[in-house]
């Protein structure tokens, strides 16, 4: 269910954006980006070769060597993103129980657009590429991941009565910007742990849905990986999202 966050990325970033970039609408004013949001220009690399140095369970790498390689295409993007997960607000806790279709339209309502898997992996990278926001290995005191997390009672989850004890129950959220080093090169925060992130996947085969980042449990939790088995109305209790937004061409 989840796969290498470089399988089909040949297609191009700049194409892959868009189907979304085309009905965005919104641009941020003069080539700056919001209060709210982080500007991004940068090179995305099509596909990255990542040597595993140190594994741990469930197939996890907890440390990269440095200086990966770009053995694909480098595509230049320039964009702009939400700081924080959605609501976007600094000390409120993410939202979640979000479908894509959620995710999407409330990003339109805003004036801005779902990210792209291809912006959120280079807003996550930075400049220089990293496995993870903060570094090449992994550290959950510098992000909000592998905390323990209970079995889901999917019956209490989906039922209105119950729905919310159940999550209550499960959370593990933590407020945005709760974590001073899980900041990427660009100042975006939060992107691994705390909860999964719905971006666009323009090719939508199986889906345009997928996820990136993982949540506050025991996941991949990294920059690359992705996970592309959900369909566009799934939702679960750490579904969430961040929305992008355009920048005119350079004056």
């Amino acid at each position: 269910m989840t796969t290498a966050g470089d399988a089909g990325a040949g297609r191009g970033a700049r194409a892959a954006a868009e189907g979304e970039r085309a009905d965005a609408g919104a641009e941020a004013a003069d080539g700056r980006c919001p209060a709210d949001m982080v500007a991004v220009e940068g090179e995305y690399c099509t596909r990255l070769k990542q040597k595993c140095l140190r594994r741990r369970k469930r197939r996890q790498c907890a440390e990269y060597e440095a200086n990966p390689t770009c053995s694909g295409k480098q595509v230049t993007l320039r964009y702009c993103i939400d700081r924080y997960e959605w609501p976007n607000r600094r000390g409120e806790l993410p939202k979640v129980m979000n479908t894509w279709k959620d995710a999407r339209k409330s990003c339109r309502d805003s004036g801005k657009r779902l990210c792209t898997e291809e912006e959120w992996t280079l807003a996550c990278e930075g400049p220089q590429r990293l496995a993870f926001p903060y570094g090449f290995v992994r550290d959950s005191s510098a992000c909000p991941f592998d905390k323990p997390s209970p079995r889901v009672n999917e019956r209490r989850l989906f039922w209105k009565r119950t729905q919310q004890a159940e999550l209550d129950r499960l959370d593990q959220r933590d407020p945005s910007g709760s974590y001073a080093r899980c900041v990427s090169g660009y100042g975006v925060h939060d992107l691994t742990g705390s909860v999964d992130e719905w971006v666009y996947y323009p090719p939508g085969k199986p889906y345009r849905s997928s996820l990136k980042g993982g949540n506050w449990g025991e996941y991949r939790n990294a920059c690359r990986p992705v996970t592309r088995g959900h369909g566009e109305n799934w939702r679960y209790y750490q579904t969430g999202f961040r929305c992008c937004q355009n920048m005119p061409a350079s004056q």
